[in-house]
């Protein structure tokens, strides 16, 4: 990172995907753009789990949560630690999970974008998916970038329906330009400071919350954007040969359900 005046503050929820802190940091480090600040959340990480942590990222400022909570609480922390920056127009808080990985350029194009479009409120890359190989020897691995989407943004279709855009097609199908969406894709999310007040609460979950901070900036004029050309990776687990279109949009799909379900119960 740089001594140069920060624009950007990364706040990254430590959880069930502590282990990629390594190759997270080593992301954080390639970026072209290196004009930000990092602070992890704990989200009630155990004593076994933390001392990775600790050796990984001795000097990164941390805040710990003595338990788990949901995804609207920390997104709530992150946004308080953010706010101690003020609310200027050309700053941003992004919003980093611990199984996505910014692309080299990612920063820079999204921060980029924002700057020459004073409405955008929040923006995001597109998500594609990162799979793990194996070889024959069980202990060698490989992470592979894959061109395949594993989102480009969120929205309630019905009042039960989550849809998770453009899940299983190539990045090469997609539009050559940035494109609005009701809410941009989770997993790095760029949010203006001046943006921030009153976007996210404790009673929002992932995905949910990112919704839901969509709709209340669209409701005081700020666009939700996602910035085409500017790419992060979401880890998906072990590839599988014959895991075609349909496969990788069931699995989200899945996933995608049984938020919309909770929703309609009236539990989140």
């Amino acid at each position: 990172m740089t001594h140069e005046l920060p624009r950007l503050f990364v706040v990254m929820v430590l959880s069930n995907y502590g282990v990629f802190l390594n190759e997270m940091l080593q992301a954080l480090a390639a970026q072209t753009d290196s004009r930000f600040e990092l602070r992890l959340i704990d989200n009630g990480l155990s004593d076994a789990s933390m001392q990775p942590v600790i050796e990984a990222a001795p000097t990164v400022p941390m805040l710990h949560n003595p338990r788990p909570r949901g995804w609207g609480a920390v997104w709530d922390q992150a946004a308080q630690l953010a706010a101690r920056w003020g609310s200027a127009h050309d700053k941003y808080l992004c919003l980093l999970s611990p199984d996505t990985f910014p692309a080299p350029e990612c920063f820079e194009q999204v921060v980029a974008w924002m700057d020459a479009h004073d409405d955008v409120a929040m923006a995001s890359p597109i998500l594609l998916h990162l799979f793990e190989e194996h070889g024959s020897d069980e202990a060698w691995q490989e992470r592979v970038e894959s061109d395949y989407v594993a989102s480009a943004g969120l929205a309630w279709t019905r009042p039960w329906r989550l849809r998770n855009s453009n899940i299983g097609k190539r990045l090469s199908d997609l539009p050559s330009e940035p494109f609005d969406g009701d809410a941009v894709a989770p997993g790095c999310v760029l949010v203006r400071l001046s943006a921030l007040k009153e976007s996210f609460d404790v009673g929002m979950t992932s995905p949910v919350a990112m919704v839901e901070a969509a709709r209340r900036m669209r409701s005081n004029g700020g666009r939700c954007v996602v910035v085409q050309g500017a790419i992060a990776y979401r880890y998906s687990g072990r590839y599988q040969p014959n895991m075609t279109d349909r496969v990788m949009r069931e699995m989200d799909r899945r996933e995608l359900l049984r938020v919309a379900w909770r929703r309609w119960r009236g539990i989140i």
